[in-house]
């Protein structure tokens, strides 16, 4: 962040920030809207983590709460500087990793990369953990006795690297990804844990389906015009 706060201002890439100055602002009825929606999705796609952080804070409420607000805040705060900074350098030019967008002999730009390349590398076994305890249970369903930890590990592992090194679009990944992922985590799997719950106490629009329907209604449109934004 502090790397691109730098580029920002400093002049290095003058004719990306002239282009910059002259795009359009992001508004309500520009269809790019939507793809930015399906990015932030993915803020929600470490959820699967929440019960192994509960219990790593002492399967204390108060705790548990105060890290999820420090680190969502953190989250987005990094996140809203990181989208600032990259438009304001180079405007609607910017990549879908806006890191591709420096040159390749700038020395900053390379270190950033390079940082990046490693936060990747060691956070992704945190998001694979909730991937992996899925996938055990169903091949526990499957396969009984014979499930294998290295099958579960390995061939998920391998189709995961066999896109990313197919794939060289960044944005459309995570706003695909958002779009599907995120509109079901945020919206429509909880509306359907609530429409199934029959042990905690509802409020009338909880009880006669409105808020739950809405929800998954909210959903659908949020995914579908995600998915096609991002593509089109």
């Amino acid at each position: 962040v502090i790397f691109m706060g730098k580029r920002a201002v400093d002049g290095t890439y003058p004719t990306a920030a002239a282009a910059a100055a002259t795009s359009s602002p992001l508004t309500l009825l520009n269809p790019g809207l939507f793809v930015l929606i399906g990015m932030l999705g993915t803020a929600y796609m470490a959820h699967f983590n929440a019960p192994s952080f509960y219990v790593d804070a002492g399967k204390d409420m108060s705790r548990f709460n105060k890290i999820v607000r420090n680190g969502f805040t953190l989250s987005i705060l990094t996140n809203i500087l990181v989208m600032v900074t990259g438009f304001l350098t180079f405007g609607a030019a910017s990549s879908g990793f806006v890191l591709n967008n420096y040159r390749a002999n700038d020395l900053l730009a390379n270190i950033a990369r390079a940082l990046f390349g490693t936060s990747i590398l060691f956070t992704f076994p945190l998001a694979f953990f909730g991937a992996k305890d899925g996938l055990r249970q169903l091949d526990n369903k499957l396969l009984g006795p014979n499930s294998s930890e290295q099958r579960i590990v390995s061939i998920p592992l391998a189709l995961i690297t066999a896109i990313a090194l197919l794939l060289d679009d960044v944005g459309l990944v995570i706003s695909l990804t958002g779009a599907i992922m995120g509109s079901a985590v945020i919206y429509i799997l909880p509306a359907l844990m609530l429409k199934k719950a029959s042990n905690i106490s509802k409020s009338r629009a909880e009880q006669n389906g409105l808020i739950p329907n809405t929800m998954i209604i909210t959903g659908i449109i949020s995914a579908v015009l995600g998915v096609v934004t991002s593509i089109f």
